[in-house]
């Protein structure tokens, strides 16, 4: 992987993902996983626990270079990786860009830059795992209150036992709630 990607295919223009909110429309929000202003809702943390690795649809449009996100808790080695779907409300599948296993950052606010630029848009997923520490992440605990994830099929899913990341995901369950919050950045 090198160079520039584009992540999946898209949506026409000012087009919403399927079932969503207009506020998800592609043509408003940057690449991210839950839109701007909802992750300070309420707040909750994540661990994948295991080793497992999850998948978080972008509900954006864009060009990323980076992916920012919060640690609240530093311990052994993380990975983020960006994935596609084969389109529609399909699963992730193939790895396109990530940032490379590495010790987990500490505390607070981080950027993490991608080994390639990608185009993302909601075939797309931002991808995380851990070491089988305690590593954790923040993200909006209760989002499923605010906009019933019900109504967003593939919205996140949840790989056992696959750290480091797959070059292709195989995803067995699906996320009901707790969605984490990343954001693309350039």
């Amino acid at each position: 992987m090198g160079g520039n990607t584009q992540c999946g295919g898209s949506f026409a223009a000012g087009v919403s993902a399927p079932n969503a909110p207009s506020y998800f429309s592609r043509s408003v929000l940057p690449p991210c996983t839950i839109p701007p202003g909802l992750s300070i809702v309420a707040t909750g943390v994540h661990n994948t626990g295991n080793g497992n690795q999850t998948y978080y649809r972008c509900l954006g449009e864009g060009w990323i270079t980076k992916v920012s996100f919060v640690v609240v808790t530093q311990s052994g080695a993380i990975q983020l990786s960006i994935y596609r779907s084969n389109g529609g409300n399909g699963p992730p599948t193939n790895q396109v860009a990530t940032t490379g296993a590495m010790g987990c950052p500490p505390v607070g606010p981080v950027i993490l830059p991608l080994n390639q630029s990608v185009y993302m848009d909601q075939n797309c997923y931002f991808g995380w795992s851990n070491d089988g520490s305690s590593a954790a992440v923040q993200g909006n605990a209760l989002i499923a209150n605010i906009a019933n994830l019900s109504i967003f099929p593939g919205f996140g899913w949840i790989e056992a036992n696959a750290y480091p990341p797959p070059l292709v995901a195989n995803p067995s369950q699906v996320i009901s709630s707790g969605i984490m919050a990343f954001v693309g950045q350039t």
